[in-house]
């Protein structure tokens, strides 16, 4: 008996749009670790942008700084979260939590948005570990304010 993943691969109208394979080999723990890092800066960097409500979609988040608080650690915690079928993009997921947690914080904000904060200084925002008993949990703070001493 076929099994159903067999059937679909095998099954004409699906074999002959397949021209290669490429083999999934899963992430070390050190990789998955590496890749948050780049997930989390990649984050930075996309709120690091102007804020542009007239664009499609409007970009309301922006003109901030994201600074990460020992990203070592914070990288090793994200990297716990990985689901190995679903590879780098239960990084990114995991990842994309924490920007609609930072879009939360942010719109939250007593100031109104407008473009005309790009005239300003960036608003400074920290994402770090913080203890919750039994393990950690991620923090994101405005004003750059720290949760825990960073040594």
């Amino acid at each position: 008996m076929k099994s159903r993943t067999t059937y679909k691969v095998t099954h004409p109208a699906v074999a002959g749009r397949i021209s290669n394979f490429l083999p999934f080999f899963p992430f070390s723990y050190v990789q998955v670790a590496v890749i948050s890092h780049k997930v989390l800066r990649s984050l930075g960097d996309r709120t690091r942008m102007p804020i542009d409500l007239h664009s499609q979609p409007p970009q309301p988040v922006g003109h901030l700084h994201l600074s990460l608080v020992k990203d070592g650690d914070l990288c090793k915690f994200l990297a716990e979260d990985y689901i190995q079928e679903l590879a780098a993009r239960s990084v990114q997921n995991r990842v994309h939590g924490l920007e609609d947690e930072v879009f939360m914080l942010y719109t939250a904000s007593s100031d109104e948005i407008t473009e005309s904060t790009n005239e300003g200084p960036h608003v400074n925002y920290t994402m770090q570990l913080h203890p919750a008993d039994p393990t950690f949990e991620v923090a994101i703070r405005e004003d750059g304010a720290t949760l825990i001493r960073s040594e």
